[in-house]
């Protein structure tokens, strides 16, 4: 759903913050989420509490898509050349 302009402030330094911490943007998205969803649950969250929330997110739940999509940009940059091309 739409975010109020505190969410979206949360939500962008919270994405921010997890990502310059080394997680990748795929997770730190969702762990950001996932925090304004908490907040909406948790009303007198604070902002470290999200934080909080965030950084359990994005340690417990990876973007599983991640892995196969890099596998198959390894595969598509070396196509399979057929046998009378090696060599040449």
């Amino acid at each position: 759903g739409l975010m109020t302009k505190s969410e979206q402030y949360h939500y962008d330094s919270i994405k921010k913050l997890l990502i310059s911490a080394g997680v990748a943007e795929a997770d730190a998205v969702g762990a950001a989420h996932h925090a304004i969803e908490y907040g909406k649950k948790n009303k007198r969250a604070d902002f470290d509490a999200l934080l909080h929330a965030a950084k359990w997110y994005a340690k417990h739940n990876k973007a599983a898509p991640a892995p196969s999509i890099k596998r198959e940009i390894r595969q598509a940059r070396l196509p399979n050349m057929p046998k009378w091309y090696v060599g040449q």
